[in-house]
């Protein structure tokens, strides 16, 4: 449960209807199969750097989103909303840390039956905290829970992200025989651990503990013991300061930088080029044990395959590699106020970037990006035409205080 990190959200209005399964295998998931059969195929949805998968709490028909996270050591994580509902009555409330600089409070309630994608899954106990009052103002989604380490210690779970399938292998029969890279992993408790080197852009490598974090919401988040041992604030004189997010710990605060490259593996077996990273600020990411996040933006550049009875990640290549995901080209960070019928504010304001020199001021209502209003609560449609390319450019319908203009902004890369 990081922001980026130990994530906590999908709305219930991302349904089914909306995704594409495919009648046929693309070739590299083929490959990566090796032609055994799943015990379990369903979609999953991949949005605003997080990926949502579909959760049936026992013997409630409501299917619902919960986002699936490698970095939470919790087996299913409710939240407290949806556990009263349910009458889950939780106990034993301790405070938790992760992403953010505060603490959230966490209860356990007895177990339930849980269904994944029709996959059951038997959780010693179901953890409850307040994930959706967290986190839903700066996604827009509404946060059921999250299904965490467990899943993933008992199945071989491979993630399609040119489908947006899920693939469930029994781990005594699975064997992969595709192209891919295949990352040894060490576990750190619950969660999987790989080694990196980061090039910074005066040169320097460094080797990096990296937590692969499918909850973090970013391609590279790096922590502040390792900033600090390795004194590299200096290293990218060019930087943008802006939410991410939150955590567990409340809102998540980096200095996004562009990266030279980071090379994966023991031999540079997978390796991203020229991308953008967080440097976390004002108590963000504060563990010891990992020096980074690598976050589900640079693994849905591939097929993932999680594999932890043998301690593999593994990384094939998709038909066409994705470029690595860039940052916010706008200068302005959105949330959303007042629940699902609330406005859409801005909350941050990039001095200097586009935003800024338009007038754009912290605390303007935005009605339309593009001249659309956004489907749904969610926030991801606005906040993708935001970091959409370089030299685009993008209108914004902003009200302040009964005043209503429409503004053009010409997006630029502000790292």
């Amino acid at each position: 449960m990081r922001d980026a990190g130990r994530s906590l959200i999908l709305a219930a209005s991302l349904a089914l209807a909306s995704f594409t399964p495919r009648q046929r295998l693309p070739r590299a998931t083929r490959a990566a199969a090796g032609l055994v059969s799943p015990t379990a195929t369903f979609p999953f949805a991949f949005e605003d750097g997080r990926v949502y998968i579909p959760v049936q709490l026992a013997h409630d028909t409501t299917q619902r989103w919960f986002i699936f996270d490698t970095g939470a050591p919790e087996a299913i994580i409710v939240d407290a909303g949806t556990a009263a509902r349910l009458n889950l009555a939780p106990k034993d409330a301790a405070a938790f840390t992760g992403a953010g600089s505060r603490e959230m409070h966490t209860g356990r309630a007895a177990p339930i039956p849980v269904s994944v994608g029709g996959v059951p899954l038997s959780p010693p106990f179901v953890a409850v905290a307040p994930l959706d009052s967290v986190l839903f103002p700066y996604s827009g989604i509404r946060t059921p829970g999250v299904i965490g380490a467990q899943f993933f210690a008992e199945h071989v779970v491979e993630l399609d992200f040119d489908a947006h399938m899920m693939r469930v292998y029994n781990p005594s029969t699975y064997a992969y025989h595709g192209p891919g890279a295949i990352l040894p992993l060490t576990f750190a408790g619950t969660a999987p651990m790989l080694t990196g080197t980061i090039t910074l852009p005066g040169g320097a490598h460094i080797r990096m503990r990296l937590l692969a974090d499918l909850g973090a919401k970013a391609n590279l988040l790096v922590a502040e013991p390792f900033i600090r041992a390795h004194a590299i604030d200096d290293a990218f004189p060019r930087r943008m300061r802006t939410a991410l997010g939150a955590g567990v710990g409340g809102e998540t605060q980096y200095d996004f930088v562009r990266v030279p490259s980071l090379a994966l593996g023991p031999h540079a077996e997978a390796e991203m080029r020229d991308f953008v990273a967080g440097l976390s600020v004002e108590g963000t990411l504060r563990s010891d044990y990992y020096d980074a996040l690598l976050g589900a933006e640079f693994m849905s550049r591939y097929l993932v395959i999680f594999d932890y009875s043998r301690k593999h990640l593994i990384l094939a290549p998709r038909p066409a590699l994705p470029p690595p995901a860039e940052a916010d080209m706008s200068g302005m960070y959105l949330i959303r106020e007042g629940g699902d019928s609330g406005h859409v504010v801005v909350h941050r304001i990039v001095q200097d970037s586009p935003a800024d020199r338009a007038g754009i001021r912290t605390g303007d209502v935005v009605e339309r990006v593009h001249g659309t209003a956004p489907p749904g609560t969610s926030l991801w449609p606005w906040r993708s035409a935001l970091r959409s390319g370089e030299g685009d450019t993008v209108t914004v319908t902003i009200d302040r205080a009964g005043d209503r203009r429409v503004t053009t902004l010409v997006l630029h890369k502000l790292v």
